[in-house]
C-alpha cells in the first residue's frame, strides 16, 4: 500500500509505492535528507488532496464496460476517462421574409401565367372565325382550307392541290397573289373560307356567295387597284373595287374589298346592298346572325381543322332523307 512521507527539512512530500517496514530510513528526493519513514509519515484525514486515501478498485464483473486505458503523468499512473464526442445542437435556420415573399410572388405569377395560357387557348378567336364574319350573314354552308397547316404534309398537299387546281377560290387566290403581292398563291395565302346561302333562308331566295382569303403577311390594301379591270368605289367608309369576272368563281359583277391588311373578300355584285354593306363592316351589328355563331360548338371545332365543311340544315336547305331500309 502506498504511503506519503513529508521531509522535516524541506517540507516536501513524496510517495512510496509500498508501506515501509519499521525503522526504515528513506532519502528525500528533493533535498536528499535521510529520515525515518514511520516518524514522517503523513497521516490519513489531511486536508490536502494527496493525503486522502485512495478508493479501492472494484473487480470487473460480467457486462461491465472494458477497462479504461491508463496514461502516465509525472511518473505516476493515472486513469483517463474515455472521450465521448459532444453532440452538436442543431440550429434551426430561419427563412428570410424577403425570400419567403419572393417564393410566394413567383408561385402566384406561375399560376397566373398557366391560367392565362389556358384562358387564351380556349377563348382565342381562330382565323376562320374572323374570316366568317365577312361572309353574308344568311350563309347556311361554309367550306375552309388551312393552307399553312396543309403545307406541313407535302404528299397530302399535292393531292389536294391537284383537286383544287380549277376551283374558283384557287383561281381567285392566284389572281390576287400575283397582282397585289407579286407571289404565287401557295407562298402568299395561308387560309381560305367560302360561304353560300340564300336571301331570307328560302330555297327561292337570291343567291349569296363570298370567298375570303387570309394572307401570310400584311399587304397594302390600296394595291387592290392593280387587279384586272379594277374600279374603285366607297361604301360605309370602306373602299371596294369591281373587277373583271373570274369565270371559275362565277360571281357576276365581282366585287373585292380588304377589311384588314391580312384579309381580302371576293363576293357577288348582284346581292342586296344591305347585305353587302353589312359584310363591309364584318356584320358587326348582327354577329348572332353569322354562320359561325349559328353553327355553335360544331362550327367552332370544325373550323380549326385543316380542310373542313359544314352545312346548317333548315331554311333553304332540307335535311337529307335517309334511304328506306
Amino acid at each position: 500500500m502506498a504511503v506519503v512521507i513529508r521531509c522535516p527539512e524541506c517540507q516536501a512530500k513524496f510517495r512510496l509505492r509500498e508501506e515501509p517496514e519499521s525503522d526504515t530510513e528513506v532519502e528525500c528526493p528533493k533535498c536528499e535528507h535521510v529520515l525515518l519513514a514511520d516518524e514522517n509519515r503523513v497521516l490519513a484525514g489531511s486536508d490536502d488532496d494527496e493525503d486522502r486515501p485512495r478508493k479501492r478498485r472494484r473487480e470487473p464483473e460480467d457486462g461491465d464496460d472494458p477497462p479504461r486505458k491508463k496514461r502516465k503523468s509525472g511518473g505516476v499512473a493515472t486513469a483517463t476517462k474515455p472521450k465521448v464526442p459532444k453532440k452538436r445542437k442543431t440550429k434551426k435556420r430561419k427563412t428570410s421574409p424577403i425570400v419567403l415573399v419572393g417564393i410566394i410572388v413567383g408561385a402566384l405569377m406561375t399560376i397566373g401565367t398557366v391560367a392565362g395560357v389556358f384562358i387564351w387557348f380556349f377563348t382565342k378567336k381562330s382565323a376562320a372565325q374572323e374570316m366568317m364574319n365577312y361572309l353574308p350573314e344568311e350563309c347556311d354552308e361554309a367550306f375552309g382550307i388551312n393552307i399553312g397547316h396543309l403545307a406541313k404534309y407535302p404528299e397530302f398537299y399535292k393531292s389536294c392541290e391537284s383537286n383544287f387546281a380549277n376551283k374558283g377560290f384557287k383561281i381567285a387566290a392566284e389572281v390576287f397573289s400575283k397582282s397585289v403581292i407579286g407571289e404565287e398563291a401557295k407562298d402568299a395565302i395561308d387560309n381560305i373560307v367560302q360561304g353560300s346561302g340564300r336571301v331570307g333562308g328560302t330555297a327561292g331566295g337570291q343567291l349569296l356567295e363570298a370567298t375570303v382569303l387570309r394572307t401570310k403577311a400584311e399587304f397594302d390594301a390600296s394595291l387592290l387597284s392593280k387587279l384586272p379591270g379594277a374600279t374603285e368605289y366607297t361604301a360605309q367608309g370602306v373602299k371596294y373595287y369591281t373587277i373583271s369576272d373570274i369565270p371559275e368563281l362565277d360571281y357576276p359583277g365581282l366585287r373585292v374589298f380588304a377589311p384588314t391588311n391580312r384579309l381580302v373578300v371576293f363576293t357577288r355584285g348582284d346581292m342586296p346592298e344591305k347585305t353587302f354593306n353589312a359584310m363591309l363592316k364584318g356584320n358587326v351589328d348582327n354577329r348572332d346572325g353569322t354562320i359561325y355563331v349559328r353553327g355553335g360548338s360544331m362550327c367552332k371545332q370544325l373550323s380549326r381543322g385543316t380542310v373542313w365543311k359544314f352545312v346548317l340544315f333548315g331554311g333553304n336547305i332540307a335535311r337529307p332523307v335517309a334511304p328506306a331500309p
